[in-house]
């Protein structure tokens, strides 16, 4: 038997650009690739973004091909594996109908390499071991299965380019791939492990550079996530800002993809009443878009709008610091009334000394922050409360007054008032911040108590009253 079938395992590899088992001739009619190639933010984008033009009309302006290569094959080997070859063979044209008459196949001179290993696949079932650990041959040879219609050889790329580390270049690079590529069956692993490790990655909110470099899909998919853990939604806008003043410099571009991108991913109705003023006043956005959005939020806010389950803007994130529903008023004297709802099994779950901050407010010229945990450890575990902190001070050396109470039943007026005498507020150099008075306090023992009259349906219902002078 013919040692090059042994070889080959029983598969047509032997075959392949074989006139002794072809019967027709592929016309490789091969233009050079353009060399204006679209560039992004994305390096490994940029390379591969010239293979996703139609292979089918690689020269627009109708100039000479550069060269032409032709490519022995069998015709009922690939349109087995391929309805693009399947129709190239038998679409009733004249050099179809004619069994020994070569076909033509207009292509870039990039898209050659992957074409020969993606026909070199049909034939053998297998690509050889060097380019099954290159993520740029694996990603050409993808787009390539695509455009000539092989989900055989999708699959086969997509297993193997899942075994491969992914980086944050790579994964921006698989879900930035054409719609026709990721929207297949074969293709959506790859894009849910591109998913994941961009969520996994940024999780915690770092805007850094890689936060920057993000691509239009990259950002819709970390920012879509309730289990996105920033700061606060504050950070969330921020960061969104940032993040389209470094990619679109324009300012009218700039205007276009954040109102596009803007009012799906930051969540409105949790950014504090602070900064929604901020936004109304924000050059980057469209006037009459800002006003919309903040009003929204101003509503859900007040109480006075149900939102829709599936809105996702009014579904709060797993934020550091928790939002709070927040009413200020200047007369007689500047205080801030703040409603703090927290989950009774977070609460629970805390580790000793463990912390809870609401997100920060600012009265008075200084800034705030609500701190809700375990305190003064003893032998019955300490106790649960509810401290004021002072983030940064403002001028003067103004007083302070603060008291606080809890819901014990639904619908019921907050009860158990704790009033503190009036506080001269002065500013720690060495931690930066007041040390924290205590509004509210329950023994741990009473408070992880599922029964205890402060649990309604897993929640805790804090309110606390601070004023300044």
């Amino acid at each position: 038997m013919d040692p090059d079938f042994i070889r080959s395992g029983g598969t047509f590899d032997f075959a392949f650009d074989d006139p002794l088992f072809s019967n027709r001739v592929i016309h490789l009619h091969i233009t050079q690739t353009p060399s204006s190639i679209p560039t992004t933010k994305n390096p490994l984008l940029s390379l591969f973004s010239h293979l996703f033009s139609n292979p089918t009309n690689p020269n627009p302006d109708n100039n000479p091909p550069s060269r032409t290569r032709s490519i022995h094959v069998n015709s009922a080997i690939l349109a087995a594996k391929s309805p693009f070859f399947h129709r190239l063979f038998s679409n009733g044209m004249i050099e179809s109908s004619i069994p020994t008459s070569p076909v033509s196949l207009p292509i870039h001179s990039s898209e050659e390499p992957p074409l020969l290993d993606l026909l070199r696949f049909i034939y053998s079932g297998s690509l050889p071991f060097p380019t099954t650990r290159n993520p740029s041959a694996l990603l050409n040879i993808l787009v390539a299965a695509d455009k000539f219609e092989v989900t055989s050889c999708i699959s086969y790329c997509v297993t193997h380019l899942l075994r491969l580390p992914m980086t944050s270049d790579s994964a921006l690079v698989y879900l930035d791939l054409p719609s026709s590529v990721s929207s297949t069956d074969e293709s959506r692993p790859l894009v849910s492990a591109a998913e994941d490790y961009l969520v996994a990655h940024h999780k915690n909110f770092d805007k850094g550079a890689d936060f920057q470099r993000l691509s239009v899909a990259g950002l819709e998919t970390v920012l879509r996530r309730d289990d996105l853990r920033p700061d606060s939604e504050d950070e969330v806008f921020d960061a969104v800002l940032k993040w389209g003043r470094f990619n679109f410099p324009d300012l009218d571009e700039r205007r276009r993809v954040l109102a596009s991108c803007v009012t799906r991913l930051v969540r409105f109705p949790h950014m504090s009443a602070e900064r929604l003023k901020d936004v109304i006043r924000c050059d980057d956005l469209d006037r009459d878009f800002a006003t919309r959005v903040v009003q929204d939020a101003l509503f859900f806010k007040a109480g006075a709008v149900s939102p829709r389950s599936d809105d996702r803007r009014f579904i709060a994130r797993d934020y550091k610091r928790k939002p709070m529903r927040m009413f200020k008023a200047d007369r007689p004297c500047k205080h801030c009334v703040m409603y703090f709802d927290l989950k009774w099994e977070e609460c629970v779950g805390l580790a000793p000394l463990g912390r809870i901050y609401s997100e920060a407010f600012r009265l008075g010229g200084h800034v705030f922050c609500l701190s809700a945990g375990r305190k003064g450890l003893d032998a019955k575990g300490g106790s649960f409360g509810l401290s004021l902190v002072m983030m940064e001070k403002g001028p003067g050396n103004d007083l302070v007054g603060f008291e606080c109470g809890v819901r014990k039943l639904p619908h019921s007026q907050f009860s158990d008032w704790k009033y503190k005498e009036h506080v001269s507020l002065s500013f720690n150099v060495v931690t930066g911040k007041v040390c924290s008075l205590d509004l509210f306090s329950v023994r741990w023992e009473s408070f992880v108590d599922p029964d205890n009259l402060y649990c309604i349906e897993g929640m805790i219902y804090l309110k606390a009253v601070v004023t300044v002078w």
